[in-house]
């Protein structure tokens, strides 16, 4: 399996053997898949949810590690700078900033530690909150198709 971080678009469409669209060269087409790659940790990347409702499929790729039977925090938010420190009150204890750059879109990137359970009710319990621009659970409506890589092969998860 590659290193994280290291591969370029035409990589990715080769290994996972789905056409993708790279959005720094081009906006994304009812035509094109977007391909979140979970095999990075990431930021809560408030533009995802945008780029993958404006694409024809939405497709996650993953290392073997990230397969899990249930959800276990952290879950990576990005807090408005406007109001911080009274997001972070608010949503103490369970939100802790992280030591890391700003987001593209200038806002805090944070972790929610507490309990997960039921994911669509937490998406919706973060969303509800005025500070938090964006999380990083997905609604599994959103996703077209799920692929695992493992040594040399990729798997198709059905959803």
């Amino acid at each position: 399996m590659h290193q994280q971080g290291t591969l370029d678009v035409k990589q990715l469409e080769e290994l996972y053997q789905v056409p993708l669209f790279d959005r720094s060269t081009r906006p994304p087409a009812a035509s094109r898949s977007v391909v979140y790659d979970a095999t990075v940790r990431s930021n809560a990347r408030s533009g995802v949810p945008i780029v993958a409702a404006a694409a024809g499929r939405f497709v996650v790729i993953a290392d073997s590690s990230k397969p899990v039977d249930s959800l276990s925090p952290p879950v990576p938010l990005e807090l408005l700078a406007f109001g911080l420190r009274s997001t972070l009150a608010r949503l103490a204890p369970e939100v802790e900033l992280r030591d890391v750059p700003r987001s593209p879109d200038g806002g805090a990137i944070a972790d929610y530690r507490g309990e997960i359970g039921d994911p669509a009710a937490l998406a919706a319990r973060l969303e509800a909150d005025p500070g938090i621009s964006s999380h990083g659970l997905f609604p599994a409506a959103m996703v077209g198709e799920v692929r695992v890589g493992a040594g040399d092969a990729v798997n198709r998860l059905k959803l």
